[in-house]
Formats: structure tokens, C-alpha cells, sequence
């Protein structure tokens, strides 16, 4: 019964639920690195935008570990259905604020907005268009796919400058991100694009980290 409340919520195929967990825990690992690696580059060269992105990855971590633990307890059907059900809304519903927080804290320190008023402004319009939807799901996606997209913009607009590698990577990990959000959208249409969306989110974490592992070697 777990398994066939998950592969409603996630969109997914059903003979991919389960492995999604194992997709969701390397990420969260990969993201819980960078996140330890940006703030010591941050200790090394004192640069804000380290400190930002440090606080920012934290912020997903936690989130995506939220969302594997739930997956996982449905999987393994650690409990009764009522329990299942609840125990996804609460990992769902952290996913979700913990990922917009940090995308709006992303986009904040992208187009250097350094009132908090704007910020907090920022966060509530994005939680209000969640409530008025009639779909949390596709609203979620649709406002991490936009978000990303501003965020991917802002990063390939600073590679075009600094014409080095470490920007490059940067920006073409963010456009995997931004991909693997059009992908989740997509799946309540074709499910056998959730693989696709976890498979351009890993990637999109793993060019990252290199990034970051490439600031830290110099």
C-alpha cells in the first residue's frame, strides 16, 4: 500500500520506486560536500558569494534529505498508512520550503538584493502561489524551474566575463538543474522521465562539486 501512495505523489514509474531513494541519498551526500567545501572556501578567501552558496546547499541537503527519508519509509513500509501519509506530507512539505528558501537566497545574492523585506517578499509570493494552485506539485516545479532558470542566466552571463573554467562548470551545472525541474514537470505526462529527472540532477550536483573541488585546487 506505501508503494502505491508513492508512485501517485512522485509521478514516477512504479518500478522505479525504491530506487529513487538511492538516488535521493547520493544527491543529498554530494550536496551536503559542496555545501562543507563552499564554506571553506569561504574561510580561505573570505568571498561572500562562497558563504551564500554554502548556506544555500546546506538549505537543499536538508531538503532533499526530508524528501529520502519519506520516500524511504513509504518504500519500506516502516509504518501504518495514515502514519505513511503523514510522514510524506512532512518530508514533502520541508522539501519543498527548504529548496525555495534556498533558490530565493540563491537568486538574492545573484542580483544582489541585500534587503531582507525583498527577500522575505520574495519567499511569501513564491509559498502563496503554492497555496492558490491547484497542483502543489506542478507549482512547486514550475517555481524551481523558474528560479533556476534566472540563477543558470546569472551564471552563464558570469562565464561569458570571466571566460574561465570553474564559471563554465558552475553554469553548465545549473542548466542541468534547471533541465531535471523541466523533467519532474513533464512526468505526470510521460513517468519515465522521473529516471531522466534524477539522472540530470546528479549530474547537474557532480559538475558542481568538481567546480567547487576546482576553486579549493587552486
Amino acid at each position: 500500500m506505501g508503494g502505491n501512495i508513492g508512485v501517485v505523489a512522485l509521478q514516477g514509474p512504479k518500478w522505479f520506486f525504491g530506487i529513487d531513494s538511492v538516488f535521493e541519498l547520493t544527491g543529498t551526500l554530494i550536496l551536503l560536500m559542496i555545501s562543507i567545501m563552499s564554506y571553506k572556501a569561504y574561510k580561505l578567501c573570505k568571498f561572500k558569494r562562497y558563504k551564500y552558496y554554502s548556506i544555500a546547499f546546506f538549505g537543499l541537503t536538508l531538503g532533499h534529505l526530508a524528501r529520502t527519508i519519506a520516500n524511504f519509509a513509504i518504500h519500506q513500509e516502516w509504518f501504518s498508512l495514515n502514519e505513511l501519509a503523514r510522514i510524506f506530507l512532512m518530508g514533502y512539505g520541508a522539501h519543498i520550503l527548504l529548496t525555495l528558501a534556498a533558490l530565493v537566497l540563491l537568486i538574492a545574492w545573484a542580483f544582489e538584493i541585500k534587503e531582507k523585506k525583498i527577500f522575505c517578499g520574495l519567499m511569501l509570493l513564491v509559498l502563496t502561489m503554492l497555496f492558490v494552485s491547484s497542483s502543489y506539485y506542478i507549482a512547486f516545479y514550475w517555481a524551481a524551474f523558474v528560479m533556476f532558470a534566472f540563477i543558470t542566466w546569472f551564471f552563464f552571463k558570469n562565464a561569458r566575463k570571466r571566460k574561465a573554467i570553474t564559471p563554465r562548470l558552475v553554469a553548465l551545472s545549473f542548466l542541468f538543474l534547471t533541465i531535471t525541474q523541466a523533467l519532474f514537470l513533464t512526468t505526470s505526462i510521460l513517468p519515465e522521465l522521473y529516471l531522466g529527472a534524477h539522472i540530470a540532477q546528479i549530474f547537474g550536483f557532480l559538475i558542481l562539486f568538481i567546480a567547487i573541488v576546482k576553486v579549493q585546487s587552486r
